[in-house]
């Protein structure tokens, strides 16, 4: 795993998505929607607190006084620090910076030379955390793939065995159901143990919305007991606009941030100060047949309003999807749409991008290891693109300029030799004349996954504290024999 601390990024935020009165319309109809319309909540001790806390309360509905809203604000985190097996890797959400995931639970693995498609397994995701461990581009880790090969209703402690064991940085550990949260967060414990009680966690949970205006029960269970634990939570909303949210723009950031308001609402009466960040993956649907469009331009806007929203109410957001493409396969179609959606998003102050560099194809369904390389090569352009051109005396080279001389060349000045691997990006796919083709670049990329995965690492869990882990996935019904083969190295 190599971690680096970024660089002052000054073009990071530099162009707003909504003016503030464009922000201020938005947070105005959230609240009469709160207030008028409501949201329902499945679970019935989440509209219990709610009513406590002074919500009107109507069945499952549940609407908002303003000055309710208001109270949860001034109640919130600011900041939120996902924490990582090092301290070197900790994440402080808040601080306006490029950050990038590597996504979230596709099904199917891409094998991009035979074009061919299949059921991701335990293995593809046990070395696909592996290979986000080992790449800078990747800040902090999800779960990449849902395995076919694993049992439905116990994939919540499974998933998060398998990123936690494969990753130093930190795990958000996305799960499907409330049912195993206390073996989840058993095991997050033990896999940060050893850095002692006042460090943040080494992992983080959250939940999605139903849109529009519903939060499942499951979802509210969950963030409940994490909030009351002091674990960071990311609450999501990800509607697809024109089906689950309002086909204008405006209106969907109306619904999102109703959803958001309503869940940070409900979190900061639970537990006032809960370390609660926001995330956002809504985008268009396609009209021709309905699917969700996750390379639209229209992503990277929602996006950068959902963060200038943010910016209003001084809360993270910590996931806004960027670096998705509808293209099933590596092409055109998936470099264009990955590097627009990535550059748009962080131009827009969207400081963690989930999915940039997770080699996502087929609008969230398929992954693959080598566009997963190609994905960290556009974050390394956009995070260079963000750096700006930084104005100095050394950078001027004004002595330089005056030694050269008219007609002289700079390819021979020691001030080229100590400046070029700073001022100049190289990459490591498009090498040498004519290399910018598909075919070269997967090549290269394959053997960078090769590379990356033969590497000695440093382990991310002692021997006990993979043996405690296991014996959680054991107690759950699952094979210990499996649970050692998916640890670096094969157990």
């Amino acid at each position: 795993m190599r971690i680096d601390v970024p660089p002052f990024e000054q073009l990071f935020g530099a162009f707003r998505v909504l003016p503030p009165d464009a922000v201020a319309q938005i947070h105005q109809g959230a609240l009469q929607t709160l207030e008028s319309v409501g949201v329902r909540f499945d679970e019935p001790l989440a509209r219990r607190c709610l009513q406590k806390a002074g919500a009107t309360v109507e069945g499952d509905l549940v609407r908002f006084p303003g000055e309710l809203i208001e109270e949860a604000l001034k109640r919130r985190a600011e900041t939120v620090v996902l924490g990582a097996k090092v301290e070197r890797a900790d994440l402080e959400l808040g601080r306006h910076r490029f950050l990038t995931t590597n996504g979230f639970g596709t099904t199917r693995i891409l094998d991009p030379i035979s074009g061919e498609s299949r059921d991701a397994t335990a293995e593809d995701l046990a070395r696909l955390t592996r290979l986000a461990d080992a790449l800078e581009e990747v800040s902090y880790c999800q779960h990449q793939t849902t395995p076919a090969d694993l049992p439905e209703n116990l994939l919540d402690v499974a998933l998060a065995f398998i990123v936690l064991a494969n990753t130093s940085k930190h795990a958000h550990l996305s799960m499907y159901s409330a049912r195993h949260a206390d073996a989840v967060i058993e095991m997050g414990s033990i896999a940060g143990d050893h850095r002692g009680g006042t460090s943040p966690p080494v992992f983080s949970l959250g939940c999605c919305s139903i849109s529009p205006l519903r939060f499942p029960a499951e979802a509210t269970a969950l963030m409940r007991n994490a909030v009351r634990k002091k674990i960071p939570f990311l609450i999501v909303s990800g509607a697809v606009v024109g089906v689950m949210a309002p086909v204008t723009m405006a209106g969907a950031l109306v619904v999102q941030t109703a959803e958001h308001l309503a869940a940070l609402t409900l979190a900061q009466f639970e537990a006032p100060g809960a370390p609660v960040v926001f995330g956002s993956f809504a985008s268009p649907m396609d009209p021709r047949d309905g699917r969700q469009r996750l390379g639209a331009a229209e992503l990277p806007l929602l996006n950068g309003a959902t963060a200038n929203l943010c910016e209003l109410y001084g809360v993270p957001l910590g996931y806004g999807t960027g670096g998705g493409t509808g293209s099933s396969r590596i092409g055109v179609q998936a470099g264009v749409e990955k590097a627009i959606t990535t550059i748009a998003a962080a131009l827009a102050g969207v400081e963690v991008i989930h999915g940039a560099c997770a080699g996502i194809l087929d609008s969230g369904q398929t992954v693959c290891y080598e566009q997963m390389i190609i994905d960290a090569e556009v974050c390394k352009t956009t995070r260079r693109y963000l750096r700006g051109i930084d104005i100095s005396s050394r950078t001027l080279a004004l002595e330089v300029i005056s030694d050269v001389g008219p007609g002289g060349n700079f390819l021979t000045s020691l001030h080229t030799a100590r400046n070029f691997r700073e001022a100049i990006l190289m990459s490591e796919l498009w090498r040498g004349r004519g290399s910018g083709n598909t075919e070269g670049a997967v090549e290269v990329a394959r053997g960078r996954v090769a590379e990356l995965l033969s590497a000695d690492v440093e382990q991310p869990l002692t021997k006990d504290q993979a043996d405690q882990m296991i014996s959680i996935w054991e107690r759950v019904g699952l094979d210990a024999r499996l649970a050692r083969v998916l640890l670096p190295g094969g157990g």
